[in-house]
């Protein structure tokens, strides 16, 4: 197959915290709907400083956020506030337009253990990209975890080995969290009309039918079949996202995923002129 081992490039997130953006890349724009993935391992943090992403707004996409360790907590215009912990899985429906700010300062979340996330979006299909906005979080030990093929295995979302998450989701997609005991072999059988790839936190890992190891920090597209086999000669940790592709693809730009550059200027335009309310506090 075409370059299918793409490094995560260091992105400025806010004032000098950098992450790893894993998505979209120049030769990987998207992943099924999987529009945008942001990794911020604990080393990435500056010393003593926390992290506060003050309000923004989304459209036409649905946010996931999903912890490895530290706390954040979540805040937004539908009133929602809640604490994020290793393991749950907090998925924000924008549709036609939410805000909230995400806060990991110890004052916020009592704790100032090393924060380890990471943020995909999920872009919707064209005629949901207006529905109402929705907020539900899902606590970790409500999702299905198991033992497979030298894996111990968090479905996040979607379908898997005859497992099913609790995760409501506009597309059909799957995204799932791999830890993978020295010298595991894994094969999952996996829909063939998914675009699927693998995000690797931790360690080195081969695919069947990829050239060449992904290390810490690099996205891997897997090739398009029904099944997928990893192989790793060490302990490693990844995601395993993807799903069927959006089509037509969105505009994806200014935390938007819209159909036209001119939709998301409008989306804008409304959201500082207040029209989506305010969050409780800010």
């Amino acid at each position: 197959m075409d370059q299918a081992i793409f490094p995560a490039r260091r992105q400025r997130l806010i004032d000098d915290l950098y992450v790893r953006r894993g998505l979209p890349r120049h030769h990987c724009r998207m992943v099924g709907p999987f529009i945008f993935l942001d990794h911020l391992p604990p080393e990435a943090m500056p010393a003593g400083q926390s992290l506060y992403v003050p309000a923004h707004a989304h459209a036409g996409l649905e946010t996931v956020t999903y912890l490895l360790s530290g706390a954040l907590l979540h805040q937004d215009s539908l009133g929602h506030r809640q604490e994020i912990r290793p393991g749950d899985v907090n998925w924000m429906t924008a549709g036609r337009g939410i805000a909230h700010i995400e806060d990991g300062r110890p004052s916020a979340v009592g704790t100032g253990e090393p924060l380890h996330l990471v943020q995909i979006w999920v872009g919707l299909p064209a005629e949901k990209r207006g529905i109402a906005p929705d907020f539900v979080h899902h606590p970790q030990g409500t999702l299905p975890r198991w033992n497979e093929g030298g894996a111990e295995i968090r479905l996040l979302a979607g379908h898997l080995s005859d497992r099913t998450s609790p995760v409501h989701a506009h597309s059909a997609l799957l995204y799932a969290d791999l830890e993978l005991a020295a010298g595991s072999s894994l094969s999952l059988d996996v829909s063939p009309a998914f675009e699927l790839a693998l995000y690797v936190l931790e360690g080195d890992v081969e695919a069947a039918g990829v050239d060449g190891t992904a290390g810490p920090a690099t996205l891997m597209r897997l090739p398009q079949q029904d099944y997928v086999q990893l192989h790793t000669n060490a302990p490693a940790r990844a995601l395993l996202l993807g799903g069927e592709p959006l089509e037509p693809p969105p505009v994806v730009r200014d935390n938007c995923a819209l159909e036209s550059l001119e939709a998301i200027r409008r989306f804008q335009a409304d959201y500082r002129a207040g029209r989506f309310g305010r969050i409780p506090g800010h």
